[in-house]
This record gives C-alpha cells, sequence and structure tokens, in this order.
C-alpha cells in the first residue's frame, strides 16, 4: 500500500516524442509508463496502438510491457533490458 501511495506521489519523467508525424507525450512514474496522443480525438487502432509503442522507444530506449487501452492514452508496464538506463528527457541531468 505504501508503494502505491508513493508511486501516486511520485512526479512524472515526462517525454516529448513524434512517430510517423503524429506527436505524443509519455509519462514514466515507477514501473508504469503512459503514453499520450497529441489531441482529444485519436482512434484506438492498432496502428495508433503500435506508434505508440513505437515512441515509448524512440523517447526512452524501453518497451511498453502488456499495453493496454485506457480512454484514448496506452499504459503499460515500463520495461527496459537488463543493464539499460533509459535515455534521460532533453534538459535533465542524469545521477551517477
Amino acid at each position: 500500500m505504501i508503494m502505491i501511495a508513493m508511486l501516486l506521489l511520485a512526479e512524472p519523467i515526462e517525454y516529448k516524442v513524434e512517430v510517423d508525424g503524429k506527436s505524443f507525450r509519455i509519462e514514466v512514474r515507477g514501473d508504469e509508463v503512459e503514453v499520450y496522443p497529441k489531441g482529444i480525438f485519436a482512434a484506438q487502432t492498432p496502428k495508433q496502438r503500435s506508434r505508440m509503442k513505437q515512441a515509448v522507444t524512440d523517447a526512452t530506449g524501453c518497451d511498453i510491457g502488456d499495453p493496454y487501452w485506457e480512454e484514448t492514452r496506452l499504459v503499460g508496464e515500463f520495461v527496459c533490458p537488463e543493464g539499460v538506463e533509459p535515455t534521460p528527457p532533453p534538459g535533465r541531468q542524469t545521477k551517477k
């Protein structure tokens, strides 16, 4: 229960990326990732899902695991290959 509360209070790491001419905002909060399309109209199509998954990979170097739709956003587990650190968003310093 404490982990859930900490996850909800944690400030997300945000990325913005474009795939196939479509813009997406990505929020990483702990081990969860959410991908938001730019604009209010976004169809839940296989092509849109593919773009959103690619957006996570392009922005972070990691993947979205077990993705599912929540309205117009794609939500899933934030999965990085073993030994790989996610790419920090532009302007954010990495901790060493």
